[in-house]
């Protein structure tokens, strides 16, 4: 018997800086972003939340997220749970954290989306100094 086993197909990855559950199961992603500024460097990010919507049939798996610095070299952090789909094309948004994140130098950092030990998405995340003006 043959089994038709598919892996789950990552929809899309924001990154933000909050998420809330609203009433009705809606979501708000809070200060949803693509580059990080700082003044200066060393820097710390607060908080980064990072956002996967998963699409796929019944099935569990190991999931992770690995941000490493611009030369691909040094792992700076990482993130590691289950991810549980429950149905046919149903669609599950996993939400991971990374509290007090330090960025030592400017450049463009990467984001490996990591499913089953298999990398399914490497993002970048530009990381720029912006000197002593403001940013917002």
């Amino acid at each position: 018997m043959e089994t038709d086993i598919k892996k789950p197909q990552l929809s899309f990855t924001l990154f933000c800086d909050d998420v809330r559950q609203e009433v009705g199961g809606k979501m708000s992603f809070i200060g949803v972003f693509e580059n990080i500024y700082a003044n200066t460097f060393p820097a710390m990010h607060l908080r980064l939340t990072i956002i996967n919507e998963w699409m796929g049939d019944n099935s569990d798996h190991d999931m992770s997220i690995r941000i490493y610095t611009p030369d691909r070299k040094s792992l700076i952090a990482q993130t590691k749970s289950r991810l549980s789909l429950s149905g046919r094309m149903k669609r599950c948004r996993h939400i991971s954290m990374i509290i007090n994140l330090e960025f030592k130098t400017q450049g463009t950092y990467w984001v490996d989306i990591v499913l089953d030990r298999q990398v399914v998405s490497s993002l970048p995340l530009p990381v720029m100094q912006i000197g002593n003006q403001s940013f917002h």
